[in-house]
């Protein structure tokens, strides 16, 4: 399973990594990890099962594996998830700690989508009640894609509900720099701009 899960004996056996295979005592259930990966193994053979009703797409057969889900690691959780998780554990500063740990591993290679849309998705859940915490999630993906009207759009959003207008309104003239169609900037500039009752 190393290849598709990343993992090693341990992961699911119950046995003390470093020390030799013949020491682990594989009959064992106690490690949770078993169990479940018994059920991944009765639900990967249930949905080949399946795609064998399915008309080929191409020349050959789709097969499920491990790897199409995992690729690498031990659970297949989306970017989102991954960081939607160390958030609701440690806070934003920790979640966006691991999105580098994250980045600089994985990059490249498949298991996660670090385009634009993962952070923009996470800074809209933690929008909901912390916009503090999003105006840093989206200060980050506005620094890594900076041609891109959509992040500018978004951290505009999060300073707004924080109360800062004016960094909002720099912001929504920034998104609209990079994308003239954006409707929400250009609701929002006319919003920013009527008069306030006194």
């Amino acid at each position: 399973l190393f290849q598709s899960l990343g993992v090693r004996c341990t992961y699911c056996h119950k046995g003390e990594e470093g020390k030799p295979v013949g020491t682990y005592d594989f009959a064992s259930d106690e490690n949770p990890n078993k169990n479940r990966a018994r059920e991944m193994y009765r639900m990967l053979e249930d949905i080949n099962n399946h795609l064998k009703n399915i008309q080929p797409s191409g020349d050959q057969r789709v097969n499920m594996w491990c790897q199409t889900c995992h690729r690498g690691r031990p659970r297949p959780t989306t970017l989102e998830e991954e960081l939607a998780e160390q958030y609701r554990k440690n806070g934003v500063e920790p979640a966006l700690d691991y999105y580098a740990d994250l980045k600089q591993k994985y990059y490249g290679r498949g298991p996660y989508d670090f385009g634009e849309k993962a952070l923009n998705n996470f800074g809209y859940e933690v929008l909901k009640n912390d916009p503090a915490g999003a105006v840093q999630i989206f200060r980050l993906n506005a620094a890594e894609f900076p041609q891109s009207g959509n992040v500018w759009d978004s951290l505009a959003d999060a300073y707004m509900k924080s109360g800062n207008l004016k960094e909002a309104e720099e912001y929504y003239q920034k998104a609209l720099t990079r994308d003239a169609t954006d409707k929400n900037a250009k609701d929002m500039l006319a919003k920013l701009k009527q008069p306030k009752d006194k």
